[in-house]
């Protein structure tokens, strides 16, 4: 897969002081994230496979693993989270999430289009 950063010149004057080469770099911290992201993946998918009594055979490797897993993505997750805090708490007769952060709060409200 092939993906495109866009950046100005500024950005580019500006990384080129601080990096031998934006690629390299760039590939560089692609490549350290995603081995990290495969070890958690690992851990979390195996340990599902494991203890689900429907399983009766695991892939033999760790590519077989993720790319079969039902894992939810980063971008799925967020999307669930940010209707289940528009629909607010069902524990606390729908009120917003207790115990968050001013901070978080607004990033919230902010992308949900709320005016507090």
């Amino acid at each position: 897969m092939e993906i495109t950063v866009i950046i100005n010149d500024v950005q580019k004057r500006a990384l080129e002081h601080t990096m031998y080469d934006i690629q390299d770099w760039l590939q560089n911290a692609i490549d350290v994230r995603s081995e990290s992201a495969i070890e958690e993946l690992l851990k979390v998918e195996t340990e599902r496979l494991i203890n689900d009594p429907y399983i009766q055979s695991i892939p033999a490797n760790k590519n077989e693993i993720i790319l079969n897993s039902p894992i939810e993505t980063a971008k799925a997750r967020t999307i669930r989270v940010e209707k289940e805090y528009a629909a607010g708490c069902n524990v606390c007769d729908n009120t917003p999430v207790q115990n968050i952060s001013p901070e978080i709060d607004a990033i919230f409200n902010e992308a949900l289009g709320r005016t507090v």
